[in-house]
Protein backbone atom coordinates (compact mmCIF):
# COMPACT_ATOMS: atom_id res chain seq x y z
CA UNK A 1 0.00 0.00 0.00
CA UNK A 2 1.20 3.19 -0.89
CA UNK A 3 0.21 6.02 1.38
CA UNK A 4 0.06 10.22 0.01
CA UNK A 5 1.97 11.83 2.29
CA UNK A 6 1.86 15.84 2.05
CA UNK A 7 4.98 17.50 0.65
CA UNK A 8 4.44 19.96 3.53
CA UNK A 9 3.16 17.79 6.33
CA UNK A 10 1.98 19.00 9.66
CA UNK A 11 4.10 18.13 12.89
CA UNK A 12 2.44 14.67 13.69
CA UNK A 13 2.03 13.77 10.12
CA UNK A 14 6.00 14.01 10.08
CA UNK A 15 6.13 11.99 12.85
CA UNK A 16 3.63 9.46 10.76
CA UNK A 17 6.19 9.70 7.63
CA UNK A 18 9.42 8.60 10.43
CA UNK A 19 7.43 5.57 11.52
CA UNK A 20 6.04 4.08 8.21
CA UNK A 21 7.81 0.99 7.53
CA UNK A 22 10.79 1.62 10.02
CA UNK A 23 12.22 -1.17 11.97
CA UNK A 24 13.36 0.82 15.02
CA UNK A 25 9.53 1.10 15.58
CA UNK A 26 7.49 -1.33 17.27
CA UNK A 27 4.96 -3.12 14.75
CA UNK A 28 1.88 -1.17 15.27
CA UNK A 29 3.65 2.19 14.81
CA UNK A 30 4.99 1.89 11.86
CA UNK A 31 2.20 0.22 10.53
CA UNK A 32 0.28 3.39 9.55
CA UNK A 33 -2.76 2.95 7.69
CA UNK A 34 -4.32 5.39 4.88
CA UNK A 35 -7.79 6.23 7.56
CA UNK A 36 -4.95 6.94 10.02
CA UNK A 37 -3.02 8.98 8.27
CA UNK A 38 -6.08 11.05 6.39
CA UNK A 39 -7.61 11.76 9.89
CA UNK A 40 -4.71 13.54 10.88
CA UNK A 41 -4.32 15.31 8.15
CA UNK A 42 -7.75 16.31 8.19
CA UNK A 43 -7.36 17.44 11.91
CA UNK A 44 -4.07 19.22 10.94
CA UNK A 45 -5.58 21.37 7.93
CA UNK A 46 -8.51 22.22 10.69
CA UNK A 47 -6.05 23.38 12.95
CA UNK A 48 -4.74 25.31 10.43
CA UNK A 49 -7.80 26.96 9.58
CA UNK A 50 -8.27 27.95 13.26
CA UNK A 51 -4.47 29.44 13.66
CA UNK A 52 -5.53 31.62 10.34
CA UNK A 53 -8.45 33.14 11.53
CA UNK A 54 -6.79 34.09 15.53
CA UNK A 55 -3.22 34.71 13.13
CA UNK A 56 -6.02 37.82 11.51
CA UNK A 57 -7.51 38.75 14.88
CA UNK A 58 -3.97 39.14 16.59
CA UNK A 59 -3.01 41.90 13.65
CA UNK A 60 -6.57 43.76 13.91
CA UNK A 61 -6.05 43.67 18.00
CA UNK A 62 -2.74 45.10 17.12
CA UNK A 63 -3.44 47.27 15.15
CA UNK A 64 -6.04 48.81 17.16
CA UNK A 65 -4.08 49.60 20.63
CA UNK A 66 -4.65 52.96 21.87
CA UNK A 67 -1.38 55.36 22.34
CA UNK A 68 -1.45 54.68 25.98
CA UNK A 69 -2.81 50.90 26.80
CA UNK A 70 -1.95 49.43 29.45
CA UNK A 71 0.80 47.18 30.26
CA UNK A 72 -0.80 43.93 31.06
CA UNK A 73 -2.66 44.20 27.23
CA UNK A 74 0.24 44.30 25.66
CA UNK A 75 2.07 41.34 27.69
CA UNK A 76 -1.03 39.08 26.73
CA UNK A 77 -0.41 40.08 22.92
CA UNK A 78 2.80 39.14 23.20
CA UNK A 79 1.72 35.74 24.65
CA UNK A 80 -0.30 35.09 21.79
CA UNK A 81 1.86 35.96 19.45
CA UNK A 82 4.71 33.47 20.86
CA UNK A 83 1.78 30.80 20.72
CA UNK A 84 1.00 31.64 17.25
CA UNK A 85 4.52 31.36 15.84
CA UNK A 86 4.71 28.00 17.49
CA UNK A 87 2.00 26.75 16.62
CA UNK A 88 2.61 28.00 12.99
CA UNK A 89 5.71 25.45 12.91
CA UNK A 90 2.92 22.66 13.52
CA UNK A 91 1.12 23.68 11.16
CA UNK A 92 1.11 21.79 7.29
CA UNK A 93 2.12 23.79 4.29
CA UNK A 94 4.62 26.90 4.17
CA UNK A 95 4.10 29.01 6.91
CA UNK A 96 6.94 31.08 6.75
CA UNK A 97 5.64 34.07 6.20
CA UNK A 98 3.21 34.01 8.77
CA UNK A 99 6.56 33.43 11.21
CA UNK A 100 8.29 36.31 9.92
CA UNK A 101 4.85 38.81 10.37
CA UNK A 102 4.72 37.49 13.73
CA UNK A 103 7.99 38.01 14.64
CA UNK A 104 8.33 41.34 13.31
CA UNK A 105 5.67 41.69 15.91
CA UNK A 106 7.02 39.91 18.96
CA UNK A 107 9.77 42.73 18.06
CA UNK A 108 7.80 45.90 17.94
CA UNK A 109 6.00 44.88 21.38
CA UNK A 110 9.40 43.94 23.19
CA UNK A 111 10.75 47.57 22.02
CA UNK A 112 7.43 48.95 23.97
CA UNK A 113 7.90 47.09 26.63
CA UNK A 114 11.33 48.09 26.79
CA UNK A 115 10.39 51.68 26.62
CA UNK A 116 8.20 51.17 29.43
CA UNK A 117 10.99 49.68 31.32
CA UNK A 118 12.58 53.20 31.24
CA UNK A 119 16.21 53.24 33.49
CA UNK A 120 15.72 50.42 35.75
CA UNK A 121 18.52 48.25 35.22
CA UNK A 122 16.77 45.05 36.37
CA UNK A 123 13.77 45.03 34.39
CA UNK A 124 16.42 46.36 31.26
CA UNK A 125 18.50 42.72 32.31
CA UNK A 126 15.56 40.74 32.37
CA UNK A 127 14.29 42.11 28.48
CA UNK A 128 17.87 41.19 27.01
CA UNK A 129 17.89 37.97 28.73
CA UNK A 130 14.27 37.39 27.47
CA UNK A 131 15.44 38.63 23.87
CA UNK A 132 18.14 36.59 23.91
CA UNK A 133 16.70 33.31 25.16
CA UNK A 134 13.97 33.95 22.07
CA UNK A 135 16.64 34.20 19.18
CA UNK A 136 18.28 30.90 20.84
CA UNK A 137 14.54 29.17 20.95
CA UNK A 138 13.77 31.23 17.43
CA UNK A 139 17.00 28.83 16.08
CA UNK A 140 16.08 25.60 17.44
CA UNK A 141 12.45 26.36 15.98
CA UNK A 142 13.87 25.78 12.58
CA UNK A 143 14.11 22.08 13.15
CA UNK A 144 11.50 20.18 12.22
CA UNK A 145 12.43 17.60 15.03
CA UNK A 146 12.28 20.17 17.63
CA UNK A 147 9.29 21.21 16.56
CA UNK A 148 7.57 18.50 16.59
CA UNK A 149 9.08 16.90 20.23
CA UNK A 150 7.85 20.84 21.52
CA UNK A 151 4.26 20.32 19.46
CA UNK A 152 1.71 19.84 22.69
CA UNK A 153 -0.36 17.13 21.05
CA UNK A 154 3.01 15.53 19.44
CA UNK A 155 2.79 11.99 18.42
CA UNK A 156 6.52 11.83 19.89
CA UNK A 157 6.27 10.02 23.22
CA UNK A 158 8.53 8.21 25.66
CA UNK A 159 7.72 4.73 24.22
CA UNK A 160 9.42 6.19 21.01
CA UNK A 161 11.32 8.42 21.68
CA UNK A 162 14.38 6.25 21.10
CA UNK A 163 13.49 5.02 18.01
CA UNK A 164 12.67 8.78 16.83
CA UNK A 165 16.29 10.05 17.62
CA UNK A 166 18.15 7.38 16.02
CA UNK A 167 15.86 8.10 12.61
CA UNK A 168 16.77 11.84 12.29
CA UNK A 169 19.53 13.09 10.31
CA UNK A 170 22.84 14.32 12.67
CA UNK A 171 21.63 18.17 12.64
CA UNK A 172 18.07 17.66 13.97
CA UNK A 173 19.87 15.19 16.48
CA UNK A 174 21.62 17.41 17.70
CA UNK A 175 19.39 20.40 18.24
CA UNK A 176 17.06 18.05 19.75
CA UNK A 177 19.42 16.61 22.36
CA UNK A 178 19.62 20.47 23.45
CA UNK A 179 16.57 20.30 25.24
CA UNK A 180 17.43 17.29 27.34
CA UNK A 181 18.99 16.93 30.62
CA UNK A 182 21.64 15.00 31.22
CA UNK A 183 19.67 12.17 32.97
CA UNK A 184 17.40 12.27 30.26
CA UNK A 185 20.39 12.05 27.38
CA UNK A 186 21.43 8.86 29.59
CA UNK A 187 18.16 7.61 29.55
CA UNK A 188 18.11 8.05 25.93
CA UNK A 189 21.17 6.31 25.67
CA UNK A 190 20.55 3.44 27.61
CA UNK A 191 16.83 3.21 25.63
CA UNK A 192 19.00 3.20 22.27
CA UNK A 193 21.21 0.46 23.00
CA UNK A 194 18.90 -1.88 24.18
CA UNK A 195 16.78 -0.90 20.82
CA UNK A 196 19.90 -1.14 18.48
CA UNK A 197 20.68 -4.60 19.39
CA UNK A 198 17.03 -5.69 19.57
CA UNK A 199 16.83 -4.72 16.16
CA UNK A 200 20.41 -5.83 14.67
CA UNK A 201 19.16 -9.56 16.75
CA UNK A 202 16.26 -9.54 13.76
CA UNK A 203 19.09 -8.85 11.36
CA UNK A 204 18.01 -5.37 10.32
CA UNK A 205 20.77 -3.12 9.18
CA UNK A 206 21.49 -0.38 11.65
CA UNK A 207 25.14 1.25 10.91
CA UNK A 208 23.03 4.54 10.32
CA UNK A 209 21.29 4.20 13.58
CA UNK A 210 24.90 3.40 15.19
CA UNK A 211 25.94 6.57 14.21
CA UNK A 212 23.27 8.19 15.69
CA UNK A 213 23.97 6.67 19.21
CA UNK A 214 27.36 7.41 18.99
CA UNK A 215 26.64 11.03 18.45
CA UNK A 216 24.21 10.45 21.59
CA UNK A 217 27.12 9.09 23.67
CA UNK A 218 29.29 12.45 22.78
CA UNK A 219 26.23 14.71 23.68
CA UNK A 220 26.30 12.59 27.42
CA UNK A 221 30.07 12.77 28.10
CA UNK A 222 29.87 16.35 27.16
CA UNK A 223 26.91 17.28 29.65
Amino acid sequence: MTLSFSDLPGSRERQLQRQYNNPLFTQEQRTVTAAQLKKIQDEDLAQLSVFSQDFQQLFDSASQLAENVQSDVILKLKEDADRLYELAACLPGDNSGAQQSLLKLIGVIMQAVKHGAGDDPKALSELQQETEARSMHTELMKVPLVVDMLNPESLIEPDNLAATMLSANVQELEAGLQLFEIEQIQQLYNDSQVLLSDCAEKGHDMSAAQARLEIIENALHQA
